[in-house]
């Protein structure tokens, strides 16, 4: 009996030492995929956690969201995977050299209270545009004219016929009744206020030293403007505000002061 069971025994052994060196030679294989030719360790393609993009080998920020890039890594020693930062080899205490990483310049914030340019373009929906239409219309309707009454102290007299060409002399402080002007920008102005100017303007020379509650003229208008003692008027026509007038019936916006 004990004859009959040696190869029964031999035959087990012989298909444990297959088993064995079948699942070497797969722990081989898993090796080799980290480990190049050169033995050192090679680092796979990989994607953005943020955007899912598959980024190049050795790329520090994803090229797709600018996010940044934490690669796998590899001992060059062991060929054992090692979180980034990590300074020695978990499986074999190799020293490690982890990469830096710059941090890229921060942008500056923009600035809140900045004023909108003139030809500010702002782009509304139809809904928008038609929810504000008549409302523009009417603020469209008091641009072109400038008429106001001055009462307060001062002696002054202007002459303007665009920024190019106009002349002003004296300084008065004073409030103001009646139609502002030109807005030039979507806002609304009071039909009253108070106004302070000084100085001397010769076109394109200006020596004048306009406060914040000047009278804010547009660089399109013509008027004149007198101001005797205790009691002033100031009176102009904007040429570009009345094509702004009618344009604005096609849902224009030349002077771009719609809401």
């Amino acid at each position: 009996m004990r004859r009959r069971t040696r190869p029964v025994a031999v035959v087990r052994l012989a298909c444990a030492l297959v088993m064995v060196g079948l699942l070497a030679s797969l722990a081989g294989c898993s090796s080799a995929d980290h480990i190049g030719s050169s033995g050192m360790a090679t680092i796979p393609a990989f994607y953005c956690g943020r955007c899912g993009i598959q980024n190049a080998d050795g790329s520090t920020y994803c090229a797709q969201c600018g996010g940044l890039l934490l690669q796998e890594q590899f001992c060059s020693q062991c060929g054992r995977e090692y979180a980034a930062g990590a300074r020695f080899c978990p499986g074999c205490g190799n020293a490690l050299s982890s990469p830096s990483y710059p941090v890229p310049p921060p942008v500056p914030p923009a600035d809140p209270y900045e004023p909108l340019p003139p030809s500010y373009e702002r782009s509304h929906s139809v809904g928008h545009q038609l929810l504000w239409y008549i409302p523009n219309r009417v603020l469209d309707a008091f641009d072109p004219i400038r008429a106001r009454a001055r009462f307060g102290p001062g002696v002054a007299v202007g002459v303007r016929a665009t920024d190019v060409a106009d002349l002003y002399l004296g300084a008065y402080a004073s409030i103001y009744v009646g139609l502002p002007g030109p807005r030039m920008y979507p806002t609304l102005k009071l039909p009253f206020g108070l106004e302070s100017y000084t100085g001397v303007e010769i076109s394109l020379a200006e020596g004048t030293l306009e406060g914040s509650i000047g009278p804010d003229y547009s660089p399109t208008e013509f008027g004149v403007s007198l101001q005797a003692f205790i009691v002033g008027l100031d009176v102009g026509i904007d040429p570009i505000e009345i094509v702004d007038l009618f344009a604005g019936i096609i849902f224009l916006d030349p002077r771009g002061d719609d809401f």
